[in-house]
Protein backbone atom coordinates (compact mmCIF):
# COMPACT_ATOMS: atom_id res chain seq x y z
CA UNK A 1 0.00 0.00 0.00
CA UNK A 2 1.38 3.32 -0.99
CA UNK A 3 1.34 6.31 1.17
CA UNK A 4 -1.69 8.59 0.85
CA UNK A 5 -4.02 5.95 -0.50
CA UNK A 6 -6.38 4.07 1.74
CA UNK A 7 -7.85 0.72 1.05
CA UNK A 8 -11.60 0.72 1.11
CA UNK A 9 -13.20 -2.07 3.07
CA UNK A 10 -16.42 -3.52 1.71
CA UNK A 11 -19.47 -2.17 3.47
CA UNK A 12 -21.75 -4.40 5.49
CA UNK A 13 -25.24 -5.22 4.26
CA UNK A 14 -28.21 -6.60 6.18
CA UNK A 15 -29.49 -9.94 4.93
CA UNK A 16 -32.53 -11.76 6.32
CA UNK A 17 -32.85 -15.41 5.38
CA UNK A 18 -35.90 -17.49 6.24
CA UNK A 19 -36.59 -17.91 9.94
CA UNK A 20 -32.94 -17.56 10.93
CA UNK A 21 -31.70 -14.49 12.69
CA UNK A 22 -30.71 -11.70 10.34
CA UNK A 23 -27.01 -11.35 9.75
CA UNK A 24 -24.61 -8.96 8.15
CA UNK A 25 -22.48 -9.91 5.15
CA UNK A 26 -19.81 -8.02 3.29
CA UNK A 27 -20.79 -6.46 -0.03
CA UNK A 28 -18.98 -7.99 -2.95
CA UNK A 29 -19.38 -11.53 -1.71
CA UNK A 30 -21.49 -13.99 -3.68
CA UNK A 31 -24.21 -13.99 -1.02
CA UNK A 32 -24.50 -10.22 -0.93
CA UNK A 33 -24.66 -9.87 -4.70
CA UNK A 34 -27.43 -12.44 -5.05
CA UNK A 35 -29.59 -11.17 -2.21
CA UNK A 36 -28.38 -7.58 -2.02
CA UNK A 37 -30.40 -6.41 -4.99
CA UNK A 38 -33.47 -8.22 -3.69
CA UNK A 39 -33.12 -6.74 -0.20
CA UNK A 40 -32.55 -3.27 -1.62
CA UNK A 41 -35.54 -3.64 -3.92
CA UNK A 42 -37.81 -4.91 -1.15
CA UNK A 43 -36.79 -2.31 1.41
CA UNK A 44 -37.09 0.74 -0.79
CA UNK A 45 -40.31 2.65 -0.27
CA UNK A 46 -42.92 2.08 -2.91
CA UNK A 47 -43.65 5.12 -5.01
CA UNK A 48 -47.36 5.75 -4.71
CA UNK A 49 -49.40 8.11 -6.75
CA UNK A 50 -51.53 10.56 -4.87
CA UNK A 51 -55.15 9.40 -4.87
CA UNK A 52 -57.41 11.25 -7.23
CA UNK A 53 -60.00 13.30 -5.37
CA UNK A 54 -63.37 13.85 -6.98
CA UNK A 55 -64.69 17.03 -5.42
CA UNK A 56 -68.01 16.69 -7.22
CA UNK A 57 -68.61 13.38 -5.44
CA UNK A 58 -67.74 15.00 -2.12
CA UNK A 59 -70.26 17.73 -2.87
CA UNK A 60 -72.97 15.17 -3.69
CA UNK A 61 -72.30 13.33 -0.44
CA UNK A 62 -72.46 16.58 1.51
CA UNK A 63 -75.75 17.57 -0.13
CA UNK A 64 -77.19 14.12 0.62
CA UNK A 65 -76.08 14.19 4.26
CA UNK A 66 -77.25 17.74 4.93
CA UNK A 67 -80.63 17.07 3.32
CA UNK A 68 -81.17 14.19 5.77
CA UNK A 69 -80.18 16.45 8.68
CA UNK A 70 -82.64 19.13 7.57
CA UNK A 71 -85.33 16.50 7.06
CA UNK A 72 -85.00 15.27 10.63
CA UNK A 73 -84.59 18.69 12.20
CA UNK A 74 -87.20 20.68 10.32
CA UNK A 75 -89.80 18.14 9.23
CA UNK A 76 -89.82 14.70 10.85
CA UNK A 77 -89.24 15.82 14.41
CA UNK A 78 -92.45 17.81 14.46
CA UNK A 79 -94.67 16.36 11.76
CA UNK A 80 -94.11 12.63 12.09
CA UNK A 81 -93.08 11.73 15.62
CA UNK A 82 -93.82 14.80 17.78
CA UNK A 83 -90.24 14.89 19.10
CA UNK A 84 -89.92 18.61 18.46
CA UNK A 85 -92.35 21.27 19.65
CA UNK A 86 -91.22 23.68 16.91
CA UNK A 87 -92.88 23.51 13.48
CA UNK A 88 -90.89 24.76 10.51
CA UNK A 89 -93.86 25.39 8.25
CA UNK A 90 -92.04 27.65 5.78
CA UNK A 91 -89.26 25.25 4.85
CA UNK A 92 -90.93 21.97 5.84
CA UNK A 93 -92.53 21.76 2.40
CA UNK A 94 -89.04 21.46 0.87
CA UNK A 95 -87.17 19.55 3.55
CA UNK A 96 -89.75 16.77 3.75
CA UNK A 97 -87.99 15.22 0.73
CA UNK A 98 -84.68 15.11 2.59
CA UNK A 99 -85.14 11.39 3.25
CA UNK A 100 -84.13 10.85 -0.38
CA UNK A 101 -80.65 11.98 0.62
CA UNK A 102 -80.14 8.54 2.21
CA UNK A 103 -80.52 6.80 -1.15
CA UNK A 104 -78.31 9.36 -2.89
CA UNK A 105 -75.65 8.99 -0.20
CA UNK A 106 -75.58 5.21 -0.52
CA UNK A 107 -75.42 5.26 -4.31
CA UNK A 108 -72.48 7.67 -4.23
CA UNK A 109 -70.80 5.76 -1.38
CA UNK A 110 -71.12 2.50 -3.31
CA UNK A 111 -69.29 4.08 -6.22
CA UNK A 112 -66.55 5.41 -3.92
CA UNK A 113 -66.15 2.02 -2.23
CA UNK A 114 -65.70 0.37 -5.62
CA UNK A 115 -62.98 2.91 -6.40
CA UNK A 116 -61.24 2.10 -3.11
CA UNK A 117 -61.18 -1.65 -3.85
CA UNK A 118 -58.92 -1.30 -6.86
CA UNK A 119 -55.52 -2.83 -6.26
CA UNK A 120 -56.40 -4.43 -2.90
CA UNK A 121 -56.95 -7.97 -1.77
CA UNK A 122 -60.16 -8.94 0.00
CA UNK A 123 -58.34 -8.96 3.35
CA UNK A 124 -56.82 -5.52 2.76
CA UNK A 125 -60.22 -4.16 1.80
CA UNK A 126 -61.96 -5.51 4.92
CA UNK A 127 -59.17 -4.32 7.22
CA UNK A 128 -59.27 -0.85 5.71
CA UNK A 129 -63.07 -0.68 6.08
CA UNK A 130 -62.99 -1.88 9.69
CA UNK A 131 -60.22 0.50 10.72
CA UNK A 132 -61.99 3.35 9.00
CA UNK A 133 -65.55 2.74 10.20
CA UNK A 134 -65.39 1.34 13.72
CA UNK A 135 -63.41 4.05 15.56
CA UNK A 136 -65.70 6.86 14.37
CA UNK A 137 -68.76 4.70 15.02
CA UNK A 138 -67.63 3.93 18.58
CA UNK A 139 -67.03 7.62 19.30
CA UNK A 140 -70.47 8.56 17.92
CA UNK A 141 -72.27 5.80 19.87
CA UNK A 142 -70.42 6.69 23.08
CA UNK A 143 -71.11 10.42 22.78
CA UNK A 144 -74.77 9.77 21.95
CA UNK A 145 -75.14 7.43 24.91
CA UNK A 146 -73.48 9.87 27.32
CA UNK A 147 -75.62 12.78 26.17
CA UNK A 148 -78.79 10.69 26.34
CA UNK A 149 -77.83 9.25 29.73
CA UNK A 150 -76.84 12.47 31.48
CA UNK A 151 -78.83 15.16 29.71
CA UNK A 152 -82.18 13.63 28.80
CA UNK A 153 -85.41 15.11 29.95
CA UNK A 154 -87.94 12.89 31.67
CA UNK A 155 -90.63 14.19 29.34
CA UNK A 156 -88.99 12.54 26.33
CA UNK A 157 -90.64 9.38 24.97
CA UNK A 158 -89.33 6.09 26.41
CA UNK A 159 -88.11 4.99 22.99
CA UNK A 160 -85.36 7.62 23.25
CA UNK A 161 -83.90 6.25 26.51
CA UNK A 162 -81.04 3.75 26.32
CA UNK A 163 -79.44 1.57 28.96
CA UNK A 164 -75.90 0.26 29.26
CA UNK A 165 -76.90 -3.07 27.69
CA UNK A 166 -78.27 -1.34 24.62
CA UNK A 167 -75.10 0.77 24.44
CA UNK A 168 -72.83 -2.29 24.48
CA UNK A 169 -75.07 -4.07 21.98
CA UNK A 170 -74.90 -1.02 19.67
CA UNK A 171 -71.10 -1.00 19.73
CA UNK A 172 -71.07 -4.12 17.52
CA UNK A 173 -72.63 -2.30 14.54
CA UNK A 174 -74.79 -5.40 14.05
CA UNK A 175 -77.66 -4.39 16.35
CA UNK A 176 -80.18 -4.47 13.52
CA UNK A 177 -79.17 -7.98 12.46
CA UNK A 178 -78.87 -9.44 15.96
CA UNK A 179 -81.97 -7.85 17.48
CA UNK A 180 -84.76 -10.24 18.36
CA UNK A 181 -87.92 -9.36 16.56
Amino acid sequence: MTRGTATRRPALSFVARGSKKPRWVRQGSLLSTSFGALITYCMEPEVRKAPVRFYEIDLLRFIAAISVVFFHYTYRGYAADNYSPIPFLEIGHFTRYGYLGVQLFFVVSGYVILLSVQGKTLRQFFLSRITRLYPAFWVAVTLTFLVKHFFTDTTMPPVLHAGVGQYVFSMTMFQEFLASR
